[in-house]
């Protein structure tokens, strides 16, 4: 996603499973708080690859584009 000089790597998730309760459950299970923390990693480094990066908190969520564009 571009956002002026910047590339954005994003990911489209369905709104019931990130929601604030839903995603607060799922991270205090340590099984899908390792399979996220693993697959966050995965991408910063992939991006990484790629050029310099500032990677965002695992789970930084933005309702749509546009919200992160201005972030």
């Amino acid at each position: 996603l571009r956002a002026g000089d910047l590339c954005l790597v994003v990911q489209d998730v369905p709104a019931a499973l990130f929601g604030e309760e839903a995603l607060t459950e799922r991270l205090n299970r340590p099984e899908d708080l390792e399979r996220c923390a693993r697959a966050h990693h995965r991408g910063v480094e992939a991006a990484a690859g790629r050029g310099p990066v500032v990677p965002l908190p695992m789970a930084t969520l933005y309702r749509g584009d546009r919200t992160a564009e201005l972030a």
